[in-house]
């Protein structure tokens, strides 16, 4: 089913859940009768303003019709403008890459580190694992095994029962992605 058909059907269920005929559509939203036939059978593409229209029509926010159905959630998404940044310390910014409210079993961040020393380091422990993933700068992550540097396109992944810590002692900004069990939070 491509996406004018889920549109659609998404626009028909709404208009018969309130009990509105094609033609009592027509009349609140001033489009006509083929028109709303033509989009409720995924015939025909509609523009942003129109669906505007139909969603207060049907009293619905417009974005209900770009958001998938429960139970087809199978891949959570979180668009750019959705995601919640914090400060970890004054050094480490931190940008929630996944919902907290999903389901599923990790979360993941993307770590920003100004540039910094050895003292603005950041210490953690966890039962389970964690993963980081280096995209620009170098970050210096000590576990149980030692000291390690990590360059653009490194990757570390281990259990974090032991602790470690992580920090950035470079001139550079340093950008990370670091994922974690859910129960983790």
């Amino acid at each position: 089913m491509n996406f004018n058909q889920e549109l659609g059907l998404k626009i028909k269920k709404l208009r018969l859940n309130e009990k509105l005929t094609l033609v009592e559509c027509s009349e609140l939203t001033g489009l006509s009768v083929g028109f709303l036939s033509q989009i409720e059978n995924g015939k025909t593409s509609i523009s942003i303003d129109n669906l505007q229209i139909i969603a207060k029509c049907l009293d619905v926010e417009l974005n209900y019709f770009f958001v998938q159905d429960e139970e087809k959630q199978n891949v959570m998404i979180t668009r750019k403008w959705s995601q919640n940044s914090s400060k970890k310390s004054d050094k480490i910014a931190s940008t929630l890459l996944s919902d907290f409210e999903n389901d599923k079993s990790i979360i993941s961040f993307l770590l920003t580190f100004a540039p910094g020393t050895k003292a603005d380091r950041c210490e953690e422990t966890h039962d389970g694992d964690v993963f980081f993933y280096v995209i620009e700068g170098i970050l210096m992550l000590q576990t149980e095994n030692g000291v390690a540097h990590l360059y653009p396109g490194d990757s570390a992944h281990f259990n974090a029962k032991s602790g470690f810590s992580y920090w950035n002692e470079s001139p550079f900004i340093t950008r990370t992605f670091f994922a974690k069990k859910r129960s983790e939070i």
